[in-house]
This record gives structure tokens, C-alpha cells and sequence, in this order.
């Protein structure tokens, strides 16, 4: 389920529904603040080009932010003032057919979740929910560089709070891979709660691959957490 914040005037503007025609600009923003501004170094196992990085992730999520989007679940707060840059930048197509071809989907996302996923020291029994529709599996939080730190992340979540109980979802579950997200979703406003179910330092975390220990995430500096 996806969350982003995609685009933002400077009042704050209500969630809206995120459509299947907005694809490519979610994951762009997705992508290159991922690529650029995470404090997960998502980029490091391609440090030399981090723009041909963020290109290939772009190609890579595709099937993420696709299927998140056609969920039905996924929202965002859209600046309906935006005045694009270059004019050809409105057709939606055109950056998306001139990235370069996908070759392969970085590796780290799913050494993120699967290290987090095994951490998790609930009881199968507590972690099972049965039926469709109770639990949000919640992922993308991504907002625009230029429009950071203007509380639209949080305020954001905590609409999507309210909006998943009307639904009748009995919890949200989320991986934070920043302290903000982290907190906004850990400090809750009543009648929410939430708890850390697993967790890990990117920083000095090691794994051996090949015979060899190595430090996958690094130079990250960031304690990611899986919330619920």
C-alpha cells in the first residue's frame, strides 16, 4: 500500500486517491528521492553513477508503485498550482519511454524487508490475521526534495490512520527506514497505537556473502524498524 506524498502547495491540502494514471510521477518521486535524499544509501552499491541509479530503480519499482497504486489504497497530497518547468514534462509518456532499459531490481529493498521480517519475534498466531482487508501493508513513503519538512508526511499519515479504521482495517504495518517516518508512525494520536516489532542497524549490520562478511547497507546510518 502506498502512501506518498507527491505533491503539496503550501497550505495543506486533503489527501486524494491516487490514480493508475499517476504512475509515473509517483514513482519518479519514489525513485529519486530514494536514489538521492534517503538515509537508507540505497545507491551505494552504485556509487560511481547514482543518476544511471536512479534511473534503473525507476524501472525496477515499477511493478511496486503499479501494484500499490491499483490497491485502491494508496494516497497523496497533490499541489494543484504546479507550474511545470518545461512544458513537455506534462506528457505523463515521455519520460518513461526515454529511461534507460531496467537490468536488474536493486537487491538491498529485499535484504531490507526479509532482515526485518525475520526479526519479528511476534507469535505466528498473534502476526496471522485471517481475512482480507484487516491488516494495511504499508510502503512508499516518498515525498518531493524541494517540498521536505513542511509536516505533510505526518499529517498525511495520520489522515491515513483515520481513514484505514473507517474502512474497517484493525491495523497498519509499516517498515521506517527514517527517523521521521519512524516517528510519525510510532507516536500516534488517540485512540492509535503502535509498537516496534523488529528492528536492526543499517549501519553494523553484517551478513556473510560468499565466505566473506560485508556490510551491505553501508554507509548508512539509520535504525530501521518494522511497525505495527
Amino acid at each position: 500500500m502506498l502512501s506518498a506524498t507527491i505533491f503539496k502547495d503550501h497550505t495543506y491540502l486533503p489527501p486524494h486517491f491516487v490514480d493508475p494514471v499517476h504512475t509515473t510521477r509517483a514513482n519518479a518521486i519514489f525513485s529519486h528521492s530514494n536514489t538521492f535524499y534517503a538515509s537508507m544509501k540505497w545507491s551505494s552499491t552504485r556509487p560511481e553513477n547514482q543518476t544511471a541509479f536512479c534511473y534503473k530503480l525507476f524501472r525496477g519499482a515499477d511493478y511496486l508503485i503499479r501494484h500499490q497504486i491499483n490497491s485502491g489504497t494508496s494516497f497523496g497530497i497533490f499541489d494543484t498550482t504546479y507550474k511545470y518547468k518545461h512544458p513537455e514534462s506534462s506528457d505523463m509518456d515521455a519520460t518513461n519511454e526515454q529511461l534507460l532499459a531496467q537490468i536488474n531490481f536493486p537487491p538491498l529493498f529485499g535484504l531490507f524487508f526479509s532482515e526485518l521480517e525475520g526479526r519479528d519475534a511476534r507469535a505466528s498466531a498473534t502476526r496471522k490475521v485471517e481475512g482480507p482487508h484487516k491488516v494495511l501493508q504499508r510502503n512508499g513513503t516518498s515525498t518531493r526534495a524541494d517540498y521536505e519538512a513542511q509536516g505533510l508526511m505526518k499529517k498525511l499519515a495520520q489522515w491515513l490512520m483515520r481513514e484505514a479504521a473507517g474502512r474497517g482495517y484493525i491495523g497498519i504495518e509499516i517498515p521506517c527506514a527514517h527517523d521521521a517516518v519512524i516517528k510519525a508512525w510510532l507516536y500516534p494520536p488517540s485512540p492509535f497505537k503502535a509498537s516496534v516489532v523488529s528492528q536492526f542497524d543499517a549501519k553494523s549490520y553484517e551478513k556473510e556473502v560468499d565466505g566473506h562478511m560485508i556490510k551491505p547497507f553501508a554507509p548508512s546510518e539509520q535504525v530501521v524498524s518494522l511497525e505495527n
